[in-house]
């Protein structure tokens, strides 16, 4: 028999989204994937590190847009953010490498709320450099 009280504490308890600002966070687990149009796009989970919050898990997706200067230069300051700066791209690792390379660090995520098919959730608006820490935490 399932007992759903117990699944429910392991879910994390609250399905809420968060509250909208900065939480430092994880990430637990990044992949390589393409966009829908061939576009490079890392799909990252995060968990939430302190707080009242500690241990939700926080989705984001950073694309790789090579037709647009300012969002490459989005997509490389919230790498740097989480420690993988100029020196690491320099070196041209490939999409699974980075991919690998970004489980286990750690920055500061801006949160926001966005309705998505009827349903409010969390968004990440920005990656910060952990506070007080060092950059990406690895």
């Amino acid at each position: 028999m399932v007992n759903f009280k117990d699944l429910m504490d392991a879910a994390g308890g609250s399905f809420e989204p968060m509250p909208k600002g900065p939480v430092d966070a994880k990430v637990t687990a990044a992949e390589a994937t393409k966009t829908s149009n061939g576009k490079t796009m890392y799909k990252m989970t995060w968990s939430v590190l302190s707080g009242p919050n500690a241990n939700r898990k926080v989705w984001g997706n950073q694309v790789i847009s090579p037709e647009s200067p300012p969002a490459l230069g989005i997509f490389f300051r919230q790498m740097a953010a989480m420690g993988l700066g100029s020196d690491y791209f320099a070196s041209n690792p490939s999409e699974e490498q980075v991919a690998r390379d970004l489980v286990g660090r750690e920055a500061t995520l801006m949160l926001d709320q966005k309705e998505y098919q009827g349903t409010l959730r969390n968004e990440i608006k920005d990656i910060r450099k952990l506070a007080g820490g060092l950059p990406g935490g690895a």
